[in-house]
């Protein structure tokens, strides 16, 4: 079994949970209960023991895949010489009033829409990252009622086939409605054919940890409130960000990448995940395959910002209540990144029996990086705070003496700088430093303010030059900053300037990079540079398959 190309993946997910599914509609990475768990299905890191959900026709097809306008609902149509099938994922979202309920399931749709085809449905789960036995039995009764539908199920609308699959103690529930027949002979795995003819339609259903029956009308109505959901979110971005979105060429690109965004979110936390995947190489056959599904301080800023332009000020002001928690912390504590429910040992690890994509590896777990000091963290949490202030937020007293702890401890660390990976000394430390310039008063009661700079990065044939003006004192009256426009504007245009050469030269995709969408500038030179789902796989790539997941094919 070979591997599919990155640019072939679509991403689904709600609140927790994210999905890779294929254009040759394999759902080839998925992790339950959250993101950071151990995987289900994992061929995306093993094409022959990761473990993998298909659904799709046995003949040869061509295959496009696109989202529903304003969603995170998935479609893929194949085409076959005698017919045409559409299969539709998404991981359901109900609301009721102002709250939303997410659910730890998947649900399929094939519909065919043209003439006739054979169908094939084969159920591979894999828990723990391939280590757990698997076993799959039938659930007899199949008549259920619907925890959607408070009536029973009709017979010609309960379920034809319901499964558990054991992994340890995971239960993973499947249960199909329409004209298909799961066998479990092998025990480890279900497998399904099925003609199927114009307009006829097959529902199989995944939950995980608990099970409530589903009808095809239930399927229907959860359907359409993911719809719902997703289309009220991005019509309040809409409303909130005219800037961005009126009369702006690049509308769609933006629409996608706020979306990808929100599904990076945890809503429990309000913490950003860098990535919904793990150990996807900086290049074919390195060893560079880190875990990034975790909260980096530095790179969930910029996903603030962007939040802060599409108007999502909801989701941007529940992570400065996180930063908030962070920063309250021993400065000297603070970690480059944190689990996003709020672990702080991220101890790494290796999965040796997984192969990796295209057999790059280690494969990974962990991320050993939450031990190292990473002195640009600083600097990120101070801008971070300081673009909640541009709208509307305050700082209390504790707040101000949280981040004089932060700004005297990055006066103490003197030379002690971790570079960042693929960056210079210099570079990181510009960012500890420019960013941590903050106003204090003087004793005289002057507005001006007293600006703290470590040190400047060195000039050909100079060693860096360190100012230390003075720490700032606990005695220091609590103000607002007093960083003038123009230092602000030159900290704005370093910032995006390393950034983008950062993602040039670098392999690393994170919530970084879609947050820079958010400003025309960059989201044209963005796409203007070939980052689309047209480009053809180039050999050094970003791993994250977010980047797939702007414009789908076709």
């Amino acid at each position: 079994m070979g591997y599919t190309p990155l640019a072939e993946y679509g991403l689904i997910g709600n609140d927790d949970r994210c999905a890779l599914v294929s254009s040759d509609g394999s759902i080839d990475w998925c992790c339950f209960p959250h993101v950071a768990s151990p995987s289900v299905f994992a061929r995306l890191l093993d094409a022959d023991r990761g473990g993998q959900f298909v659904l799709r026709p046995t003949d040869s097809y061509d295959a496009h895949q696109q989202y529903l306008d304003r969603t995170n609902i998935l479609q893929t149509t194949f085409e076959t010489d005698s017919g045409r099938a559409v299969l539709t994922d998404f991981m359901p979202v109900s609301s009721s009033g102002a709250e939303s309920t997410f659910q730890p399931a998947i649900y399929r749709r094939l519909r065919c829409a043209a003439g006739t085809l054979r169908v094939e449905c084969e159920f591979v789960p894999r828990f723990d990252y391939a280590r757990a036995e698997t076993t799959i039995e039938r659930v007899d009764d199949p008549r259920d009622t619907s925890t959607d539908d408070t009536t029973p199920v009709a017979a010609d609308d309960s379920a034809h086939d319901r499964l558990v699959a054991h992994g340890g103690d995971e239960p993973l529930f499947v249960q199909s409605h329409g004209p298909l027949s799961l066998d479990t002979k092998r025990r480890d795995r279900a497998v399904g054919f099925q003609r199927l003819t114009e307009g006829e339609t097959l529902w199989v259903g995944l939950q995980y940890g608990e099970h409530s029956g589903m009808s095809p009308k239930a399927y229907r109505r959860s359907l359409t409130a993911t719809r719902e959901y997703w289309e009220e979110w991005v019509a309040e971005f809409e409303a909130a960000a005219t800037q961005i979105v009126d009369n702006n060429p690049w509308y769609e690109h933006v629409v996608r990448s706020g979306l990808v965004l929100k599904l990076l979110i945890n809503s429990g936390s309000g913490a950003i995940y860098a990535a919904p995947t793990t150990s996807l190489p900086e290049q074919y056959g390195g060893d560079h395959n880190w875990d990034y599904r975790y909260n980096w301080i530095r790179d969930a800023k910029f996903t603030v910002q962007a939040l802060y332009n599409f108007g999502r000020t909801e989701e941007a002001e529940r992570y400065f209540e996180w930063f908030r928690s962070v920063s309250d912390d021993d400065p000297a504590a603070i970690q480059p990144l944190y689990g996003v429910h709020g672990e702080t040992d991220l101890e790494e690890f290796e999965l040796d029996h997984l192969a990796g994509y295209r057999h790059s590896n280690p494969v990974r777990v962990g991320n050993a990086a939450f031990s190292q000091q990473q002195t640009d963290v600083y600097g990120a949490i101070i801008q971070g705070i300081y673009e909640t202030l541009q709208h509307g937020e305050t700082l209390s007293t504790d707040d101000w003496d949280s981040i004089r702890a932060i700004i005297n401890h990055v006066c103490e660390c003197g030379t002690n700088l971790m570079p960042v990976s693929g960056s210079s000394v210099a570079s990181n430390d510009t960012i500890c430093t420019r960013n941590c310039c903050v106003g204090s008063p003087s004793t005289a009661g002057s507005n001006s303010p007293t600006r703290v700079t470590v040190s400047i990065p060195p000039t050909a044939g100079k060693p860096p030059e360190r100012r230390f003006v003075k720490p700032l004192s606990t005695g220091d009256t609590a103000r607002p900053p007093a960083v003038s426009s123009s230092i602000s504007r030159l900290i704005a245009r370093w910032m995006r300037a390393r950034c983008w050469f950062r993602s040039m030269s670098s392999c690393r995709l994170t919530t970084r990079a879609w947050s820079r969408l958010s400003r025309p500038y960059w989201r044209n030179s963005l796409l203007t540079t070939g980052w689309s789902t047209e480009r053809s796989t180039p050999t050094r790539f970003h791993p994250n398959p977010m980047r797939f997941c702007c414009v789908p094919s076709g």
